[in-house]
């Protein structure tokens, strides 16, 4: 099936169908997930992942991630700690948590810019990590709403070592 396309306009990424095992896919990469009631009850606890570990050899590059988040008939309440989206040692807080407590019914969004900083000595702890969103502190409570969280990225692969 082709892609219609405007003038000038190009496709920027390809599909992984057709690669080998474990070569992921070249381009900026899409991904949506579905987050339920239950797992943003238990965030802090069962982190949420994202994206998966790309594989040896191969890092995720987060560049931005989008939560549209619709409440429920109950707004959750939050007693503090930062929701953060992590891979290995980069962390990017949220600006505020206040999009998972929208009010009754509504529908919320927060942008997130990942300009994480890798913390990590000798090895670097964020290739083939898997990004996954936690939270440090207290679990959301007493609500109910769901989430889409859309993860733009680039797979790259690392420097090989030195000898």
């Amino acid at each position: 099936m082709s892609t219609a396309l405007l003038d000038s306009q190009t496709t920027f990424a390809q599909s992984t169908a057709g690669l080998a095992p474990g070569v992921p896919a070249v381009g900026l990469n899409r991904k949506v997930i579905a987050i339920s009631s239950a797992q943003l009850l238990a965030i802090k606890d069962t982190p949420i992942q994202l994206v998966p570990a790309p594989g040896a050899g191969f890092m995720n590059v987060p560049v931005a991630i989008l939560i549209d988040m619709q409440a429920g008939s109950a707004a959750y309440t939050d007693a503090g700690g930062a929701v953060s989206v992590t891979q290995g040692s980069w962390t990017q807080a949220l600006a505020a948590n206040t999009v998972f407590t929208a009010g009754i019914g509504l529908r919320n969004h927060q942008l997130v810019d990942f300009a994480a900083l890798a913390t990590a000595a000798a090895t670097p702890t964020n290739e083939n990590a898997a990004l996954t969103l936690a939270k440090a502190t207290n679990n959301f409570a007493a609500g109910n709403g769901t989430a889409l969280v859309t993860v733009l990225y680039l797979v790259a692969p690392v420097a090989p070592a030195v000898n």
